[in-house]
């Protein structure tokens, strides 16, 4: 409901809060991220920055999520935040720009209905994070 009737989605700083900063997107309101580790292992960071920085996923799939996230190279400069003063700056610009709120907006529910609508992709994407996680813990309790 609130992703619905906000104008903004600040998410958890330096925590994330994935789904419903996914919802905000899907609604069409622009979200200001954390690049923290914490939000590369289980926020948006986590399914956008491997594609865009060709960890996963193909030329064309980069190329597809470039086109709406990161015209110029770099989505940091509108959604994942590097320090906390960036964090506040792209919150301020959101609050205080009504076009740039539209804009970023727009952008974030064109990248959710391009990437986060399929099920049997969102299915895989989930599966290969919790495979990761397992798999990471369960190198860390073998070397404990």
């Amino acid at each position: 409901l609130y992703a619905q009737v906000i104008d903004i989605f600040i998410d958890s700083f330096p925590f994330p809060c994935t789904v419903t900063a996914l919802q905000a997107m899907a609604a069409g309101k622009p979200i200001v991220s954390y690049d923290s580790i914490e939000s590369r292992d289980t926020g948006v960071v986590a399914f956008i920055e491997p594609v865009l920085s060709g960890i996963v996923g193909g030329q064309e799939i980069r190329n597809r999520m470039a086109d709406i996230l990161a015209p110029d190279g770099r989505p940091s400069n509108w959604l994942f935040a590097r320090d906390s003063s960036e964090y506040l700056s792209m919150a301020e610009t959101l609050i205080t720009c009504p076009e740039r709120r539209r804009d970023v907006g727009n952008a974030c529910r064109s990248f959710v209905d391009a990437f986060m609508s399929d099920s049997a992709d969102c299915g895989q994407t989930y599966e290969r994070h919790l495979v990761e996680i397992i798999e990471r813990k369960a190198g860390l309790a073998a070397d404990a």
